[in-house]
Order: structure tokens, then sequence, then C-alpha cells
């Protein structure tokens, strides 16, 4: 089996260290542009990566997940000064396909979160400051994990989980603090979801969560109203013919990536107003982008 790699794009102002440029000298006031392939575990294919200080020297580091047809690790590459990183490797159940990085028992240290696909769990590696991390802890959910994240839901100071299945589910584990949480509260789907961000989508100070389903072609928020309140809504047509809580809107010969990834620009005040707007990636040519309107009120533009 060929051997994998992580490609990673860095900006920087200034080159870095047994780095080659990728582009020509750009105008002073554009960064430089450089790329870095790190080496993956062997026989592993990358699927999702996790961005933090590790160890607490002011250095970003990557987590990376990938799998096998038997396996799956997680890649640990801890940020040298000199550009460079150093890499250690985590065992974890089969297929992980999501990762995030949070203090889950308020230590002050990341933690790491997997979503392992086939291996039916969500894992949690407690995290140590210093770039390792301790004795790994896999809870159950029977429906093919697929994405994962951490965020205080309910707003009482723990931090509580959200997973979303491929099988089509989004699942919540709420906090009691440390390691421990309340059993799943499970919201049923279509298959394919496939993805969460956690944001404030309707202004009324909750972090809602938004689900793209790569199979349906349509957006779930599930709308956060606080004190544990949270319900889905509506599937919302990615073709931007719709608004959330709507079913307006049919699909028009494309659909969501098969990785159904939310775009890295995300969410952002593209139009210059108060209210917010999502990018999607498509299989095609075009990106599909929903402009929020307020009030938790979204229209597409493709």
């Amino acid at each position: 089996m060929r051997r994998a790699a992580l490609a990673l794009v860095i900006a920087s102002l200034v080159p870095i260290a047994g780095v080659v440029k990728a582009v020509a000298e750009p105008p002073s006031s554009v960064p430089t542009y450089v790329a870095r392939t790190l080496p993956f575990v062997e026989g592993f294919e990358p699927f999702r990566v996790a961005l933090g200080d590790l160890n607490g020297d002011g250095r970003l580091d990557i987590a990376v997940c990938g799998t096998t047809l038997e396996h799956g690790a997680v890649r640990i590459y801890l940020a040298q000064t000199n550009g460079d990183y150093t890499t250690h490797d985590l065992e974890v159940p089969l297929s992980p396909r999501g990762i995030a990085l949070a203090d889950l028992d308020g230590d002050g240290h990341l933690d790491l979160v997997t979503a392992n696909n086939r291996g039916l769990s969500v894992s949690i590696f407690p995290g140590d400051g210093k770039g390792g991390f301790g004795a790994r802890k896999d809870i159950p959910l029977q429906r093919n994990p697929f994405a994962i994240l951490a965020d205080d839901v309910d707003a009482d100071g723990r931090m509580d989980l959200v997973a979303v299945g491929e099988v089509g589910v989004v699942g919540l584990l709420y906090g009691r603090g440390g390691f421990d949480f309340d059993p799943w509260i499970l919201h049923d789907q279509p298959y394919g979801t496939s993805d969460v961000i956690a944001l404030d989508v309707d202004g009324d100070g909750h972090r809602d969560f938004v689900v793209p389903n790569w199979r349906e072609g349509k957006i779930l928020v599930l709308w956060n109203r606080g004190k544990r309140h949270v319900y889905p809504g509506l599937l919302t047509s990615y073709d931007g013919t719709g608004a959330f809580g709507s079913r307006a809107g049919a699909r028009r010969g494309w659909e969501p990536s098969r990785t159904g990834r939310v775009g890295a620009r995300k969410w952002g005040t593209v139009d210059g107003g108060s209210a917010r707007a999502l990018t999607t990636p498509a299989i095609g040519t075009r990106d599909g982008m929903t402009s929020g309107r307020g009030a938790g009120r979204m229209t597409g533009r493709f």
C-alpha cells in the first residue's frame, strides 16, 4: 500500500526553514504562501485535521485522524521553533472520520476527541498539556459517527459533545464535568449527515448547530433555545430558493460534496451587515452560499 502524506498550505510573511516557496514573490501587501508535505502514518489514509496548542508553547500543533481497512489512528504533529514537527501516534477505533480538540475537563489542557465511523463510537483522549495524551475512553454510538465538535451547549460551564452519524442522526452528550456525560440524546435525520458547526444563527445568544446532508442536498439547523432545549428545524435545500425552516426549493442536478464539509470560510458577514453567511462545497463547478437575512432566515446564491 502506498505511503499516504498530509499536504499543508501554510501562510507566512517570512520563509520557513527548509521549505521552498510555492509561488513567485508577491507584492509586499500579500502574504507569501509556502507548502509543506508531512508524512502520515504508514499505509493509512488521512481524513480530517484539528489545530490547537497542545503543549502551551504558543505554536499551533496539528492532529490528523486516518484509517486503513483494519485500524484507525491519529498522528500528532508538535510544532518546533525551526518550522519542523515532531510526531507521535495514537491508536483509535476503526475509521475515525471526525476529530476535535477542546478542554473537556477544565484543566487548561486541550483534550482530543474522535468520531469513529466503523468503530461505532466516540473516543476521548485526556491531554496532559505537554503534547501527550492519557488513556482512551470510548463512548458507544451505534450510528456510524462521521463528525464531532465540543461546545458548551447549555451554558452551564461544562463542555458537551455534538456528533453526527452518517446513517442519519445528530447526537448530543451533555457533560457532567470531567470526562463524564449524560446518555446520548439523538435526533434522527435522513441518511447522509456528515459534518457539524456551531454558531448563533438567529442572534438569541445560544449557539445553534448547522449540519449538511450530502445525500439529501440540504442543510439542517438544530435550534438551541437554551436550558437544553435543542430541536431540529426542517431540512433546507442548497439550491437557494428556500429559507431555513422551510421545505421550499428543489434540487438542480448537483449535490454537496461526499465529505459534506462546511467550507473553510464557514461563517462571516460577507455583505457588510450583521447577518451571517454560510458557504458549502459542491460537486461540480460552483460553491453554494446561503446568506443570512436575520432572525434565523437565510437566502441562497449559487
